[in-house]
C-alpha cells in the first residue's frame, strides 16, 4: 500500500506537469490500468505455486540450468517457480509495483520492454550462472528496478527522474543482491536482471518521451501614454468655426496730384488675423 500511495502521488504530479485537459483524471485511470500486466504475471506465479504446494510437487527441475540445452526451457518457466511462500510473496509485491511504474512510464512501449527484459534476463543468467537449477522471478524484479532507475537517468524528464528517485528510496538495498552473499540465492539472476535493465533503459530512452512544457510568451508591455497638448487631444463636436476680423481704417482725403503721372492710393488697407 505504501508503494501504491507513493506511485500515485508522483503520477498525479506528472499529470499536472503535462498541461493536458483533464490530465489528472486521465493519468489516474492510466495508473490503475498500469497494474494489469504485473497482476497477470503475479497471478500466473500463484497459479503454479499454490497447486504445487498442496500437491507436494517438486518443480525445481523445470528451472533454468545454465549452459545446457535442456536448461534453456527455464528461460520461460523459471520466473513462475518459487521455493516457498516467503520467496513468492517478496517477488509478488515488488514485481507488481515495479511493473506498474514501468508501464506507466512507457505506455506505448511497455509490451516490447516486458518481452525484452523477460528473455534477456533469462538468457544472461543461462550464460553466466552457476551450474544449478535457478528458479524465481527475482531476476525480472531486478531488471524492472534497473530499467526504471537508469531510464530516469537517460531520459531526464521530470517524471522519469521522480520515479528513478522512488526506486532508489524503496529498493536501494537491492544493490547488495547482485553480490554472492548467500549460497542458496541466485545472485547471478539478480546481476543478469540489472544488466538487462541497464541495456534496455538505454535502448528505449527516446520512446514515450513526455512532451516538453510549452514556454509561455511574456505579455507585451502597454506603451506609456503620450501627453499631448490639450488642443491636439480635443475633439470637435461640430463644424469648426473660422472667425475673421476686419478693421477698416479711413484714409486721407484724396488730393489731386500736382502732376497727372503720379497717384497715391492709400484709401484701403486690409488687415486680417
Amino acid at each position: 500500500m505504501v508503494g501504491f500511495s507513493t506511485l500515485k502521488v508522483f503520477a498525479l504530479a506528472a499529470a499536472k506537469s503535462r498541461f493536458l485537459p483533464g490530465s489528472i483524471q486521465e493519468e489516474s485511470n492510466r495508473l490503475r490500468r498500469s497494474f494489469l500486466p504485473g497482476l497477470l504475471f503475479a497471478g500466473l506465479m500463484w497459479l503454479v505455486f499454490v497447486p504445487a504446494f498442496f500437491l507436494d510437487l517438486d518443480l525445481g527441475s523445470y528451472g533454468l540450468y545454465p549452459r545446457r540445452l535442456h536448461g534453456l526451457l527455464g528461460v520461460l518457466t523459471a520466473p513462475f517457480l518459487h521455493g516457498d511462500w516467503a520467496h513468492l510473496l517478496s517477488n509478488t509485491f515488488s514485481l507488481i509495483l515495479l511493473s506498474a511504474i514501468m508501464v506507466f512510464m512507457f505506455p506505448l512501449s511497455s509490451g516490447r520492454i516486458w518481452v525484452c527484459l523477460f528473455f534477456s534476463t533469462g538468457i544472461l543468467a543461462w550464460l553466466m550462472a552457476r551450474p544449478a537449477y535457478h528458479i524465481g522471478a527475482s531476476g525480472i524484479v531486478y531488471s524492472l528496478a534497473s530499467f526504471i532507475f537508469f531510464g530516469g537517468m537517460f531520459r531526464r524528464d521530470r517524471s522519469a527522474v521522480a520515479y528513478s528517485l522512488v526506486i532508489s528510496f524503496l529498493y536501494g538495498s537491492m544493490l547488495y543482491g547482485i553480490f554472492p552473499t548467500e549460497e542458496r540465492v541466485s545472485w547471478e539472476s539478480h546481476l543478469a536482471g540489472g544488466i538487462a535493465g541497464l541495456i534496455f533503459a538505454f535502448v528505449f530512452r527516446h520512446t514515450d518521451v513526455v512532451p516538453a512544457e510549452p514556454e509561455l510568451a511574456p505579455e507585451p508591455e502597454e506603451p506609456e501614454a503620450i501627453t499631448q497638448p490639450p488642443h491636439i487631444n480635443a475633439s470637435f463636436t461640430g463644424q469648426p468655426q473660422i472667425v475673421v476680423r476686419y478693421t477698416f481704417v479711413p484714409g486721407k482725403p484724396e488730393e489731386k496730384p500736382e502732376s497727372g503721372l503720379e497717384k497715391a492710393d492709400d484709401a484701403f488697407r486690409y488687415f486680417g488675423n
